[in-house]
């Protein structure tokens, strides 16, 4: 099911891809249209992918505001990093089936902390790189994202 859609990627429901998705993580600041390439890449083989600008912040509670930090930046409005943050967390924790860090991720706090998130939960890792102009996605085996079959899970 398609929630919306625009020129750059297409946001499907939660129910679609609950525990299919691939999450995109890598440094989101000037980074906006990578993310979207990445993911319209990996949609046209077949794949769930999500991006951190398809996640809604959490608060506490609906009357909290959010934590102090910085504004989330681009495309950001009264929310800040945190809030996005956990949103994000939680997305990795609960529906993820495998995370594709971008470039530079290494670079980034939010995506180191990913980084140890889905390390902690036992969610498959896969580096994206370009070969060629094309995006490939291996893992520290050099194992293929394409190769890549989620476990069967019990209803």
């Amino acid at each position: 099911t398609i929630l919306t859609t625009n020129a750059h990627h297409t946001l499907y429901t939660i129910n679609t891809i609950n525990n299919r998705s691939i999450y995109l993580a890598g440094p989101m600041y000037g980074n906006r249209e990578l993310f979207f390439e990445v993911a319209k890449d990996l949609r046209s083989k077949g794949k769930y992918a999500v991006i951190p600008f398809d996640i809604q912040p959490i608060h506490r509670n609906k009357d909290a505001m959010c934590p102090e930090g910085p504004l989330a930046g681009e495309g950001s409005n009264e929310h800040t990093a945190p809030c996005y943050m956990r949103g994000d967390i939680e997305w990795i924790a609960f529906k993820a089936a495998a995370l594709v860090f971008l470039p530079g991720w290494e670079n980034s706090s939010g995506a180191r902390v990913e980084f140890t998130v889905a390390q902690a939960c036992g969610i498959p890792i896969y580096f994206a790189l370009r070969n060629d102009g094309e995006c490939i996605y291996t893992n520290s085996m050099g194992e293929s994202l394409s190769d890549y079959r989620e476990p069967l899970r019990e209803k």
